[in-house]
């Protein structure tokens, strides 16, 4: 029971918790060496990634603007998450934070509660609706009759009310809570909702990866968008503001150049806002916080996979990025051959991508510099295992199968022309190249010419395949600016003179072109009888106990992920029995993944929190832990997409075989990848995964029946002779 005393502190304390707190000076700002910034669950998901990033979305500008301020200002960011949009501000008045980040609109009436600081971007506010929907126009009486669907306690809400009024028959509704932009669109994709309003740039973003939704018009034509804070936190947003400032002086110095005339057109013409066209060289980049990188969406570029971006390129990107104190901010294109044309149009700033360095294409584009040459590919033959040819001159009157518009397509054309008899076949760039190797070791296709990383990244799988000999000599890799950005490319050069060949690049390069082995499932014979399944049955049991899992499951998966090895860290830097990444440990709240109980705990916990998105009741136990593997290995999001393009096909999105898992294996082809929230996946990694799994727990758990059945006769034995 509390004292006089300790009730009177206990109250005080209470008080002080719920009153508004003064702002924080600049002076203890800068002694605490801490900004700390406001901002979002969705905007902080945006962020750690809640989708594949096809262009720099307004939350990448926004942070790494604040990162770059505090960098100046020798101060370090410290992100506070609100529940949602409206908890930022009560936790700037209960002084939890300096900032609120998040795509904060300037309204009158935010100006006449908080100090805003000089806008740093604008967008617009933009009425939607479905592709098919009957709403057209360009005027309000589009609307009318129509009920829009808005998202509660946001600018959309206020500027509906402003513009309806005094309008006859425009309706509207507030959702009771918030949801995700993507979700919403969604809704609206399929009709769920009449129309909606968001800002542009997240409609941008769903439409880089759908089709489904058209833009009427502007509720708001130019919104800025700015920075919030109490308003007693004069010299922060006076620091601030003098940043921004100075921001905009240097773009208007660095006038938009027009832009080149080159040759090709773009395969696919992409909507992009005019803060997007940039060509500024190392120095602006540095002051706006981050850099974009133009690539593709696949292993050697970059893709998503655990929900974290990898790729070659974008390991080394990142490493550039770090160099020279700047986010890395991926614009992905959906063909090799639109990046030279992107780079020109100011859409990003610097090309790496795998990207070949040869003679056709520095006389190509004289508008670009090619810089520091590194890695590197080679123009190769495949054929089966007991094929025996080992020359060009020995192609004749034979069939390659190869992408078409390739490099090899090139130059199997030029054998052609030097009076070689090769038949030349073509096949989509959307085939994956492991299918293609699998159809040549069946002996459906007589041989293939394909780049030789290709044929490394497969091994893994082993493809009945060989390689047989070089079209030609090796071809290097280089990054792309354009010739207007010297000290980009003088920074550039500097970065590979420095790392290529270190301890860095080669262990960036064995990840993705050298094969890693999958563990082996190992089966006993019948006749075998297992007393025990490793050494850490008993820790398999406690936490399938914990999480309602078969413990047989749990050592299958164990297996599959580390041959029971606890030391054992993969090429991607997952470690422990289960082969949990670091990041993901920690946001479990788990450490030292190499201890056998934590490294369980931390698999065990995760595989849980995946088995709970499919508990939808239509999901059977075993489709529920397939789809629950194949989050657990690629990410939920992959499997999330494959759902729902198995849907469009008209599969049973809530079956795993034949099903959802078909519709994974088209997530490694470019054309369904570049139509996924998601991208590209590694599908013939996962797939085998699932089938390995749930064979082999079957398999120990019929061993561990006959564990049982020979157990029993010993002990009716040994009570008789008792």
């Amino acid at each position: 029971m509390l004292t006089g005393k300790k009730r009177i502190a206990t109250v005080i304390l209470l008080l002080l918790a719920v009153l508004p707190a003064s702002a924080r000076t600049w002076r203890e700002i800068c002694d605490s060496g801490n900004l700390r910034i406001l901002t979002t669950d969705t905007a902080r998901d945006e962020i750690a990634i809640s989708g594949l990033p096809r262009r720099v979305m307004p939350i990448d500008r926004e942070q790494a603007l604040l990162e770059s301020f505090a960098r100046r200002k020798k101060l370090k960011i410290e992100y506070v998450r609100g529940r949602d949009f409206a908890m930022l501000f009560k936790l700037l008045e209960l002084g939890q934070g300096d900032l609120v980040s998040a795509n904060v609109a300037a309204t009158q009436e935010r100006k006449e509660h908080y100090l805003l600081s000089a806008p740093f971007a604008y967008t617009r506010e933009v009425f939607f609706t479905a592709s098919n929907s009957k709403l057209r126009g360009t005027s309000w009486q589009t609307l009318a009759g129509a009920t829009a669907t808005l998202l509660p306690g946001t600018t959309y809400v206020e500027n509906f009310r402003r513009f309806a009024k005094g309008k006859k028959n425009l309706k509207f509704r507030e959702l009771k809570t918030t949801i995700p932009h993507d979700e919403l669109i969604e809704k609206v994709a399929d009709g769920e909702i009449a129309y909606s309003v968001l800002n542009e740039s997240s409609l941008d973003a769903w439409l880089a990866y759908r089709k489904g939704i058209r833009k009427l018009f502007p509720l708001q034509s130019r919104v800025p968008l700015v920075f919030a804070a109490k308003s007693d936190a004069v010299e922060l947003i006076d620091q601030l503001d003098s940043f921004i400032l100075e921001l905009q002086s240097d773009a208007a110095a660095s006038q938009p150049q027009k832009v080149e005339s080159t040759p090709g057109k773009i395969a696919q013409e992409n909507d992009f806002l005019d803060d997007d066209r940039s060509f500024v060289d190392l120095d602006r980049i540095r002051k706006r916080g981050y850099i974009r990188m133009l690539t593709t969406n696949d292993e050697f570029g970059c893709f998503l996979h655990r929900g974290q971006l990898m790729g070659f390129e974008y390991e080394l990107a990142n490493r550039f990025g770090e160099s020279i104190e700047t986010r890395i901010a991926v614009v992905m294109v959906s063909d090799i051959d639109q990046l030279c044309q992107y780079l020109l149009e100011g859409k990003g700033d610097f090309i790496a991508a795998n990207f070949s360095l040869t003679k056709e294409r520095i006389k190509k584009y004289p508008q670009l510099t090619f810089c520091a040459p590194y890695g590197g590919a080679t123009q190769i033959v495949i054929g089966r295992k007991n094929e025996t040819i080992s020359s060009a001159a020995e192609l004749k009157g034979r069939r390659v199968v190869v992408y078409q518009g390739s490099n090899c397509y090139d130059s199997l054309l030029v054998l052609q022309k030097a009076g070689i008899p090769v038949q030349i076949e073509t096949v989509s760039k959307n085939i994956p190249a492991l299918s293609i190797f699998r159809a040549a070791g069946e002996g459906k296709y007589d041989l293939v010419a394909m780049d030789d990383t290709f044929l490394a990244a497969a091994q893994a799988e082993k493809p009945a395949v060989k390689k047989l000999f070089a079209l030609k000599a090796p071809e290097k890799f280089t990054w792309v600016v354009r010739k207007k950005n010297p000290k980009l490319a003088t920074k550039i050069n500097a970065f590979f003179a420095r790392e290529n060949k270190s301890a860095f690049y080669n262990l960036c390069y064995k990840r993705y072109y050298v094969a890693h082995p999958l563990a082996k499932v190992k089966l006993f014979t019948a006749k075998t009888v297992l007393a025990s399944i490793s050494p850490y049955d008993a820790i398999f049991r406690k936490y399938a106990g914990i999480y309602g899992f078969n413990w047989y499951f749990i050592a299958a998966q164990s297996y599959r992920e580390s041959r029971f090895d606890t030391s054992m860290v993969n090429y991607i830097g997952a470690a422990g029995l289960m082969q949990v990444m670091p990041e993901t440990a920690k946001e479990l709240g788990i450490s030292n993944l190499t201890d056998p109980d934590n490294g369980v705990h931390a698999g065990t916990k995760y595989l849980a929190k995946m088995h709970k998105h499919f508990e939808n009741g239509k999901i059977s136990p075993e489709d529920q832990l397939c789809f629950s593997l194949a989050s657990y290995n690629a990410g939920y999001g992959h499997v999330w997409d494959a759902r729902k393009l198995a849907a469009r096909k008209g599969w049973d999105p809530d079956v795993w075989c034949g099903n959802t898992e078909k519709a994974l294996a088209l997530l490694e082809t470019s054309a369904y990848a570049s139509r996924a929230k998601y991208g590209y996946c590694r599908a013939s990694e996962t797939i085998p995964y699932v089938a390995d799994i749930m064979y082999l727990a079957r398999h120990y758990e019929s061993l561990g029946r006959m564990q049982k059945e020979k157990a029993a006769p010993d002990k009716k034995k040994t009570d008789r002779e008792n």
